[in-house]
């Protein structure tokens, strides 16, 4: 490519439009667009220079427990969109003020430390010469609105499952896919005459034992889905087998699974039979989402990692227990940072004990050959085994 000039078309208040000529490698001449925060390039010497043009920041809490993020509306894009804290690097400012002078308009943090800066890099290649410093640290303070009046922005704390599940906007995270299954079966129990929260409340419910997720395919966040659950036609002594299906509008199967249950007696913390008149208001079926048997899922002996979380109010149900979707919830917080986490085929969950009267719960990590093991514990007692399968 042989250079020939550069030609001004058009300027605002940030942004230039530029039309570069030169001769490509046939010897044809051609013109290239570009845009530049530059108002001034008039040769390639001066397009080399690779000036830097805007910050962006990546911010934990002291703790490391949440990043920062804003939710902020973008004109270009007509739409609310996620993004990292950031902006324009004023004359005369290094990276770093411009950093702290734009976090605080924007958020009302303070960058407290930072702890690692990335050298310049091209952001906007194909359409202008845009180069962005990516900046590390830890703030620390309040959230407030942005100071700007053309700005329309809320900022708050992420914790790392919510930040992976912003990922996935476009496929449910898994456990939406949990919080679907668990409210089709609560309708099914309901329109069986079956009401949980009233059973509850007289102190005889429905306890979770176990969950067994398939995903043959993640369902789309805004498509139409067909969700199907039934009873499973087994000898009600005590144990009650749930399957469900996930299938799109066409019947292709996204999703099967298969949950266990107990009835149990709140009061005397024990296992109750299940008498044959309420078992048959369910209609059991006699079929299965699965051909075999899982085997017993059993805790590793060994642990890779091992993580301390605060249990909030939101995690509790009626019950005053630690809700059964909850625990994948921690679980995926309990997994590292360089594990995808959008490759899962599946998950199972088994519930040795339920979590109450705590505060904090510790975590558990382990690799497995095909995924990996998650095991919560209150204190020294081991509450839920969680497998990913991938």
């Amino acid at each position: 490519m042989q250079f020939v000039d550069i030609e001004k078309k058009d300027g605002g208040a940030y942004l230039h439009r530029y039309d570069l000529h030169y001769i490509d490698r046939t010897g044809c001449p051609r013109t290239y667009e570009m845009v530049s925060r530059d108002r001034n390039i008039d040769s390639l010497a001066h397009l080399q220079q690779h000036r830097t043009d805007a910050v962006v920041m990546v911010l934990t809490d002291a703790k490391r427990e949440h990043m920062a993020l804003n939710h902020e509306f973008r004109m270009e894009l007509g739409q609310r969109i996620y993004g990292l804290p950031g902006g324009l690097i004023e004359p005369g400012e290094t990276p770093e003020e411009a950093a702290r002078r734009e976090l605080g308009e924007e958020t009302g943090l303070r960058l407290v430390a930072i702890t690692h800066v990335l050298p310049p890099a091209a952001c906007t290649v194909g359409i202008g010469d845009e180069r962005t410093v990516c900046l590390f640290g830890i703030a620390e303070g309040t959230f407030r609105p942005s100071s700007d009046p053309m700005e329309e922005i809320e900022s708050g704390w992420y914790t790392r499952a919510q930040v992976r599940a912003l990922h996935e906007t476009d496929l449910f995270a898994y456990e939406a896919i949990l919080r679907i299954l668990e409210n089709t079966a609560s309708r099914h129990s309901d329109s069986s005459g079956d009401d949980v929260i009233d059973g509850s409340r007289r102190g005889i419910t429905w306890v979770l034992t176990d969950w067994r997720v398939e995903i043959v395919r993640r369902p789309q966040s805004k498509a139409p889905l067909q969700v199907a659950t039934w009873v499973r036609d087994n000898a009600p002594v005590g144990r009650v087998f749930r399957d469900y299906t996930i299938t799109d509008t066409s019947g292709t199967e996204l999703v099967r699974a298969e949950s266990r249950l107990i009835l149990f007696d709140l009061r005397a913390e024990k296992i109750v039979r299940i008498d044959r008149e309420r078992f048959a208001s369910y209609r059991p079926e006699a079929r299965s989402v699965f051909p075999d048997t899982a085997p017993r899922l059993r805790a590793p002996a060994v642990f890779d990692t091992q993580t301390v979380l605060p249990l909030r109010r939101c995690d509790i149900d009626f019950n005053g227990h630690v809700h059964n979707t909850k625990y994948l919830e921690l679980a995926l917080e309990a997994l590292p940072e360089t594990m995808r986490c959008d490759v899962f085929r599946g998950f199972r969950i088994v519930y040795p004990k339920a979590v109450k009267d705590t505060k904090t719960v510790t975590l558990k990590y382990t690799a497995a050959d095909d995924g990996a093991f998650v095991c919560l514990y209150s204190a020294d007692t081991l509450c839920t085994i969680v497998r990913f399968e991938t």
